[in-house]
């Protein structure tokens, strides 16, 4: 078994996977490529998380970072139940973007921070990340310490595996048991990442030691008074939690496939106040026996913006289906049947990045970008999302 595995990592290395989209990811509203780098880092008093940025145009691509952390990797095999052979094909892969490249001197990038969904880590939405990046945003993927993710490790150096549920059947009681602590560890997190940023940015700021000096500069690069949440999943839940807790200097919400039935009625029922949301369903959400939670969420929140893709799965939104061949990802439901490589997640990044430019330039408006009226059976206030290419 371990020889078969070692086999398919080193065939699947030789075809090139996993193939994630090859840079420049995407342009920026005036056409112009935009070079993405990316680094590794640790938010002091906070969490590790890979941020995506905005790179200068005199950057060579001289990178000899690993597209997975070794231990990430790991980490992802013993989530899933898999050979840990076969998942090294991630660390063994380089990375797509320029690592640790001097950022674009150009300020101003709004600023996202992005929660991954159970079994995740900072790099399994890098593709999504880079064409936020592409787009001309600065992007925080953030590692949960709480036990959701496939691997995180503690500022201690504590390693956090991902803690399962027990065998009991499963229930709504159940799953707001087992997860309140975890969503109410992971709005903490957040808030320190926030609470860092903007003593980071604070003109009287005067500890520059606390931060590595690319993160510093990468920040100083952006609009930290505007920052905009955007969650996967069981992060899009945090991302609520965080929302309505009317923490100052927020812009927007973008929800990607929200795992609501964590949220207790109560928090559904309050919505989110006073900030546009966008709200992005994969078409198999759409038929989830769990969905009406996530419609009781939004028919409270007052200013939302729903869109569906076709022909999309749960995992679309992360970068499993560009991690082995079209029919097995598929067949696997890493990727819809009909879905086309790359542009969904294109696609979903430049929904983001209209909704996020709108609610700056109108003082928090959600937009209704590049829609037509959906001809599903799902709610009717829900709108088609338009690949972008």
């Amino acid at each position: 078994m371990r020889g078969a595995a070692t086999l398919a990592k080193h065939l699947l290395l030789l075809f090139r996977y996993p193939r994630l989209s090859p840079l420049p990811a995407a342009a920026v509203s005036n056409h112009d490529a935009v070079i993405v780098g990316a680094t590794r880092l640790r938010i002091p008093n906070a969490v590790a998380c890979q941020v995506f940025y905005p790179a200068s145009a005199s950057v060579s691509h001289n990178n000899k970072d690993p597209y997975f952390r070794p231990e990430a990797a790991q980490g992802l095999a013993e989530y899933l139940g898999m050979n840990p052979n076969l998942c090294e094909m991630l660390s063994c892969k380089d990375h797509p973007c320029h690592t640790n490249a001097e950022p674009a001197s150009a300020g101003n990038f709004p600023l996202v921070l992005f929660s991954h969904g159970l079994g995740g880590c900072m790099e399994m939405y890098s593709e999504l990340c880079i064409n936020l990046a592409a787009q001309g945003c600065v992007v925080l993927a953030l590692e949960h310490e709480d036990g959701s993710g496939c691997y995180a490790e503690t500022q201690e150096g504590t390693v956090v595996s991902y803690k399962r549920p027990d065998n009991t059947p499963y229930s709504r009681e159940k799953v707001l048991k087992f997860r309140t602590p975890m969503l109410e560890q992971r709005m903490d997190e957040v808030e320190r990442v926030m609470n860092y940023i903007q003593e980071a940015t604070s003109p009287n700021n005067n500890k520059e030691t606390q931060s590595a000096e690319l993160l510093h500069k990468i920040l100083q690069s952006t609009n930290s008074k505007q920052i905009c949440l955007v969650g996967h999943s069981f992060g899009a839940a945090t991302m609520v939690l965080v929302a309505q807790q009317q923490v100052p200097n927020l812009n927007s919400v973008s929800l990607l496939d929200t795992w609501a039935f964590p949220l207790s009625d109560a928090v559904l029922n309050q919505g989110i106040p006073n900030l546009p949301v966008l709200s992005i369903f994969s078409e198999s959400w759409t038929k989830n026996r769990e969905t009406s939670k996530v419609i009781q969420l939004l028919e409270s929140t007052k200013d939302s913006n729903i869109l569906w893709a076709p022909n999309t799965v749960h995992q679309s939104f992360a970068d499993t289906g560009c991690w082995l061949p079209s029919p097995l990802a598929k067949r696997m439901h890493m990727r819809g049947k009909q879905e086309p490589k790359h542009e969904f997640s294109a696609s979903v990044a430049h929904a983001c990045v209209n909704h996020i430019r709108s609610a700056l330039s109108s003082g928090n408006s959600s937009v209704d970008a590049a829609t037509s009226d959906a001809t599903t059976e799902f709610p009717k206030f829900i709108k088609e999302l338009h690949y972008a290419h």
